[in-house]
């Protein structure tokens, strides 16, 4: 969430200090690396929580599929979006009611599922 707040700010920073936009520009894909880093492998062993010990390798990778899918579909949807009327602002502002969408339904369906139904 820090990385996506910075990138999206880095255009009205670039008024006030081009040198902070500078090394803020190579900050960024560092900490959203360090974001996915740390969710991938979290994300991946709730899915193989999931499942029975037979089907743990189908469960992995119908996750990482699944990942890499979600990833490829938005950086194009993004671009399109960037790209529109609305520009990067609207992009951003799908962006944002998506983590949105995401993390009330995972409070309210995925995460009460996987504490009934882990195996482990």
């Amino acid at each position: 969430m820090a990385g996506m707040f910075l990138l999206a700010s880095l255009q009205r920073m670039t008024g006030y200090s081009e040198l902070l936009t500078n090394i803020l520009f190579f900050i960024i894909p560092v900490i959203l690396g360090f974001g996915y880093g740390m969710t991938f492998p979290a994300y991946n062993t709730l899915f193989v929580n999931l499942a029975p010990n037979n089907r743990r390798a189908t469960a992995s990778s119908t996750f990482m599929t699944s990942w890499d899918l979600g990833v490829g579909l938005g950086l194009v949807f993004g671009g399109q979006f960037a790209d529109s009327e609305g520009g990067l602002p609207l992009a951003f502002l799908i962006g944002a009611l998506m983590i949105l969408f995401s993390y009330i339904y995972f409070l309210k369906s995925a995460g009460p599922h996987f504490l009934r139904n882990k195996l482990r």
